[in-house]
């Protein structure tokens, strides 16, 4: 758990009206071009190139991936899960996910080349960003060690706690099928310390819980209970 890192994406996304203005401020103060993006036909598109950039409030600075920044379209994108506060967060991130060093420092105050900088959200992105609870799931950093821990992962590859939340609240906006082992081996490793069981188990999402989530809830407070809780959603897996 990263505490420094935990703090600087919390005030990021906590006061994220407040960040949307400055970037504002310093894109336009340094000549670029800004534009608010907020259409679901583009999605796709934005998806690929979110990870690339990483777009750093002070100073106003773009981290881009690639080897050759002058022969690419002048375009970039930016969402609210690839601003950060400062260059320091940006190298804590590069050490947690083993980025490559192959990255350019692009500062738009000083870079003679003009820009156009797309801000970009989804529609369930903004929900999401006015829930308090929901909201932290912006924290995430795509480092990919939740995935690597779950016990479920063992049994549907590819799968990821992260990746399952998102994607269930994407298409029904409430956790519908709780796949959740209630290990917690995810949260522990968690460098931005998410609570990714009590998003699977639908604990945020809905005040009456039925039986099963009665039993998983006091299953994930007591450690004895996960090996049985392991095994018997495990077989559930392999028979269907």
């Amino acid at each position: 758990m990263n505490n420094l890192l935990i703090l600087s994406k919390r005030k990021i996304i906590n006061n994220l009206d407040e960040v949307l203005l400055d970037i504002e401020k310093n894109i336009r103060t340094s000549s670029h071009f800004l534009q608010w993006v907020n259409s679901d036909v583009s999605q796709n598109l934005i998806r690929k190139k979110e990870k690339k950039v990483f777009y750093i409030t002070e100073g106003n600075l773009i981290i881009y991936f690639d080897d050759n920044f002058d022969t690419i379209e002048k375009s970039l994108i930016i969402t609210p899960r690839n601003i950060l506060s400062n260059i320091n967060d940006f190298y804590e991130i590069s050490k947690i996910n083993k980025y490559s060093t192959n990255f350019q420092i692009i500062n738009l105050n000083t870079i003679k080349t003009k820009l156009t900088i797309y801000f970009t959200i989804h529609n369930k992105d903004l929900k999401m960003l006015k829930d308090k609870h929901l909201r932290k799931l912006f924290y995430c950093i795509d480092c990919g060690k939740c995935q690597t821990v779950c016990p479920i992962n063992l049994v549907v590859s590819e799968f990821s706690p992260i990746d399952e939340i998102l994607r269930q609240y994407e298409q029904n906006e409430s956790i519908n099928e709780p796949l959740c082992t209630s290990c917690k081996a995810c949260e522990k490793v968690c460098p931005v310390n998410i609570k990714l069981s009590e998003y699977l188990l639908n604990l945020k999402f809905k005040k009456d819980k039925s039986f099963t989530e009665r039993i998983l809830l006091l299953f994930n407070k007591n450690e004895k209970y996960h090996i049985k809780t392991n095994k018997y959603i495990n077989n559930r897996l392999k028979s269907t």
